[in-house]
């Protein structure tokens, strides 16, 4: 009877019982064994939330009990849906009951084979414990029995029929358990072909989209490839396109340009023609009345009248000619001694208002151009070069527009007139006036006088703004009186220790005297504010008569006999040693303080 009980027990209870699982570190073969899967023949820890997995058909236990591997986030470890919620697969589900039609979480399917297995289960425990209870007892109560009258005792007919139907009882309920076991292992079974196949017909899907990517990439990439081949190309086909055109407007320009100058060359050629020709004619025009005793008697009735006509003849040509012939017609002036001179002037012409504008006269290798007693008053000059070319007797340009003219290698063996000339921007290279120069009243801004020696220098009333004596000589007495030369410079310059050079009432702001040696100077009631006198050596110079010299610079000058009478040196640069030098009468020192007498020590 014991062992009918045992066996009994092992085969309704056993198939019922589970087998406890390994959490980590254990040896596998599959997830059967672990309580969440197997890796490398090991159990392994389940994965956190977000960490990468292998998917559901593969480790179902992976993630753990509450989460699931999530195939549409790229196979990371989820948490599973409530009710509810969008769902794909029964396992993405808390409930394991997913709706594929609606695609939402439902609750937890009902399994009616349990309605009927265990109130079955039930019903056969309970009877059971009361059938062992009675057969307990009786066999008690018979075994009492046979102790107190010993005979052979049988089992009740109820008993009997009671263990013979157990048995076949046992086995329906053991065959029932089994059938419910074989749906469950069929449902999982199926559930687990159904992922197999969803996750097949998922890869296949990924590996269409993918090569249909792919697909659409290479399309892409080779239409791109067209499109820039195309563009290229039709780049190419501009750009040769605009080089033709390029080169058409090129070749245009060209014709224009060469046309142009083929034009240009033939006004050229015919201007200079029609220069030619007057030149030609009013040589021969002049030869003729200098030369042809007959044809003088017939026209001229005087010298006068002759000389009148050929001024006429000569201003309007000089007007009609260009400059090259301009400087042959002074020259053909010169040899036939026609220029004016104030000692000759019934056998020369006046040249008063005559445009020699762009002369050159350059003199020959042979020798120099002199001119004598040359007086070229009220013409213009503007651009005129004189090389090396010689004044004899005194020499006029008075009233003369003189602009950019220059003078090189000019010696001036007489006196020199520039009065109320217009000498701005003009230049005097490398000249010698061996006489007396006067430039009163002239305008010379910018004018510069370069490796010049002066005899004596008369420049009163002038505007000499910015001009420049370079490396210039001055043998005699100088005169700048009333005259306006702010930022004039005397680099390298020198000045005789005999005479005076008086600058009276002159404006010399910016004025550049650095490096010099100044005598004999008289600066009075002028103007030399910002002047720069830096180690010059300054010897018996003047400054008087409300002379300024506010922010001026003295620095490292070397005084001798220097007086300071009613002047201002405010700002000025100078120490109290050259103080102390020099006589000092009623002056503004540099610190604004007054100073009212002080003999130099």
């Amino acid at each position: 009877m014991n062992k009918i009980l045992f066996i009994l027990v092992i085969n309704v209870l056993l198939p019922m019982t589970s087998t406890a699982r390994c959490a980590y570190g254990c040896s596998c073969y599959d997830d059967s064994t672990c309580d969440y899967y197997c890796t490398n023949n090991m159990c392994e820890n389940l994965k956190s939330l977000g960490q990468k997995c292998s998917g559901y058909y593969i480790h179902p236990r992976e993630c753990g009990p509450t989460s699931y591997c999530d195939t549409n986030s790229d196979y990371t470890c989820q948490s599973q849906k409530s009710y509810g919620e969008y769902c794909t697969y029964d396992y993405s589900c808390a409930s394991g009951n997913c709706d594929y039609t609606a695609n939402i979480c439902q609750s937890k399917r009902m399994n009616l084979l349990y309605l009927i297995v265990i109130p079955s289960v039930t019903v056969f425990f309970i009877v059971l414990i009361i059938v062992i209870s009675v057969v307990i007892r009786r066999r008690r109560i018979r075994k009492l029995t046979f102790y107190q009258a010993p005979r052979v005792i049988l089992l009740p007919a109820w008993a009997k029929l009671a263990l013979s139907a157990s048995v076949p009882l046992m086995i329906g309920i053991f065959t029932i358990v089994s059938y419910v076991q074989q749906m469950k292992i069929s449902e999982n079974n199926r559930e687990k072909e159904e992922g197999l196949a969803n996750a097949t017909r998922e890869k296949d899907l990924s590996i269409a989209t993918l090569n249909r990517l792919q697909d659409q990439m290479i399309a892409n990439i080779t239409r791109y490839h067209d499109l820039e081949i195309a563009n290229l190309t039709q780049i190419k086909d501009w750009e040769i396109a605009m080089a033709n055109l390029n080169i058409a407007n090129e070749t245009k320009i060209q014709d224009r340009q060469i046309a142009e100058d083929n034009r240009r060359e033939d006004r050229a050629q015919q201007q200079d023609l029609h220069y030619e020709s007057l030149y030609s004619k009013y040589i021969d025009d002049i030869s003729a009345i200098l030369y042809k005793q007959q044809y003088n008697q017939s026209l001229f009735t005087s010298e006068e009248t002759k000389m009148l006509y050929i001024r006429r003849k000569t201003l309007i040509t000089l007007r009609s000619i260009d400059s090259e012939r301009r400087s042959f017609l002074f020259i053909f002036l010169y040899e036939n001694n026609l220029l004016p001179d104030r000692f000759s002037s019934n056998s020369t012409i006046s040249l008063i208002g005559a445009d020699l504008r762009n002369i050159n006269i350059s003199s020959p290798l042979t020798g120099s151009y002199e001119f004598y007693f040359l007086s070229l008053q009220s013409l213009n000059m503007i651009n005129a070069v004189f090389v090396d070319c010689q004044f004899r007797g005194e020499t006029n340009f008075s009233g003369s527009i003189m602009n950019n003219v220059r003078f090189i290698g000019a010696v001036f063996e007489d006196s020199l007139t520039f009065y109320k000339v217009k000498l701005i921007n003009a230049s005097f290279i490398d000249c010698v006036f061996k006489n007396k120069v006067n430039f009163d009243d002239s305008e010379m801004s910018s004018t510069q006088f370069l490796r010049s020696k002066f005899d004596r220098l008369s420049a009163m009333s002038i505007n000499f703004t910015n001009g420049s004596f370079h490396s210039c000589q001055f043998a005699g007495k100088t005169d700048f009186t009333r005259s306006v030369m702010n930022g004039i410079t005397f680099t390298h310059s020198e000045f005789s220790t005999d005479v005076e050079h008086q600058f009276i009432q002159v404006s010399l702001n910016y004025a550049d005297f650095h490096n010099m040696s100044l005598s004999h100077f008289v600066f009075q009631n002028s103007n030399l504010s910002y002047a720069d006198f830096r180690d010059t050596y300054l010897h018996d110079v003047q400054f008087t008569s409300r002379t300024l010299l506010k922010k001026s610079n003295f620095q490292q000058a070397n005084f001798n006999r220097v007086k300071f009478a009613y002047v201002n040196l405010v700002g000025s640069t100078i120490d109290s040693k050259q103080l102390e030098k020099s006589e000092l009468i009623n002056i503004i020192l540099p610190n604004g303080n007054w100073t009212i007498n002080r003999e130099s020590t």
